[in-house]
Order: structure tokens, then sequence, then C-alpha cells
């Protein structure tokens, strides 16, 4: 399966989630989802 990476910003629920259990602490993963973080108000409109 192909996955495309950076369609859509990531929900600020999810960011905040995913940054308590830690799973995007790695630069690799960092890397690829950077383009995806935005900023908190449209992280905030995509909740």
């Amino acid at each position: 399966m192909d996955v495309v990476v950076g369609t859509h910003p990531i929900p600020q629920k999810y960011y905040l989630t995913h940054q308590k259990l830690g799973s995007w602490d790695s630069v690799a993963r960092n890397e690829m989802i950077a383009p995806t973080l935005t900023d908190e108000m449209t992280r905030l409109a995509y909740d």
C-alpha cells in the first residue's frame, strides 16, 4: 500500500496524545511528520 504523508494536518488531540506517549521521539519520525504539524490553530481546527 502506498502512503502519502502530509495530505492533512495532524489534529491537536492526536498531537498531544503522541507527545505524551513519546511515539514521535525520533529524528526520523519528526522529519516525516514535520509537514503535517503546522501550527496549533490549524491543528485545533482539525480536532
